[in-house]
């Protein structure tokens, strides 16, 4: 069975999702690990960087998900990219 796609005729447009990171903004670290999440790096190498314990790197990637209605990194640095002015770290960490 076909069945229509959003915005075809009988599939009205899904509603338009507010963005929350306007309501929840990111906070100073959550910020450094978003720029390190999409300059590809892993959660270890991220808490080496930081000094800080892989769980709370976890957390903190857990976090920025949750404040940007988020499920994968790669849509994390999507959005990094695409929002610079938003998520406070348009310079790409070295």
């Amino acid at each position: 069975m076909f069945t229509s796609l959003p915005g075809e005729v009988g599939n009205p447009e899904p509603e338009a999702r507010e963005t929350t990171s306007a309501c929840l903004p990111l906070s100073g670290r959550e910020k450094e690990v978003l720029a390190l999440v999409a300059a590809g790096q892993s959660n270890k190498s991220i808490a080496l960087r930081l000094a800080l314990s892989p769980h709370t790197v976890k957390r903190h990637v857990t976090n920025l998900f949750n404040k940007l209605d988020l499920a994968r990194r790669s849509q994390a640095t999507a959005w990094y990219y695409l929002n610079p002015e938003t998520s406070g770290c348009c310079q790409r960490p070295h």
